[in-house]
């Protein structure tokens, strides 16, 4: 990076919003353990993310989306290739 422009094109993106960017999203361990026992139990991956949605009042309080279930879930499959 040369310069660093503080001027931006469009709104920022407003404080209630940013755990779906991906900088701000991640799956910390003790969650990480509770979608892997889910998985084997062979609950979806929707569901899993609605138990997680019921702990914390919503979906917006917790810091993943779907796509990121399923890429850790990916990555457990993937590492057992291996």
């Amino acid at each position: 990076m040369k310069t660093f422009v503080q001027d931006h094109n469009h709104d920022l993106t407003l404080p209630a919003s940013t755990n779906v960017l991906a900088v701000h999203r991640n799956i910390n361990e003790g969650d990480k353990a509770h979608i892997h026992s889910m998985h084997e139990a062979e609950f979806q991956t929707s569901q899993i993310m609605g138990f997680f949605a019921y702990l914390s009042s919503g979906y917006r309080s917790f810091h993943f989306i779907k796509k990121d279930v399923y890429n850790y879930i990916d990555d457990v499959h993937r590492s057992r290739i291996v």
